[in-house]
């Protein structure tokens, strides 16, 4: 998952712009790419602590299987 994908862009656009069209993912104007760009460079250095397993998609198998307590009866 990228740092892009975890951006509300309609929200961020309307706290930056006043409008939800205005930043959006594929167009971010001049004034304010600085931001964007600190924004994303510190959502990458928060995701790059994430240990690789969760970068993958976090837990696959979780089913419940029942315990000792749960079978007596």
């Amino acid at each position: 998952m990228s740092a892009e994908d975890l951006i509300s862009w309609g929200k961020l656009s309307r706290m930056l712009a006043g409008s939800r069209q205005t930043v959006r993912r594929n167009s971010i104007p001049k004034i304010h790419q600085p931001f964007i760009d600190e924004l994303l460079k510190a959502i990458n250095k928060v995701l790059s602590k994430l240990p690789d397993k969760a970068e993958a998609g976090g837990q696959k198998n979780n089913k419940i299987t029942p315990t000792e307590l749960d079978t007596k009866d």
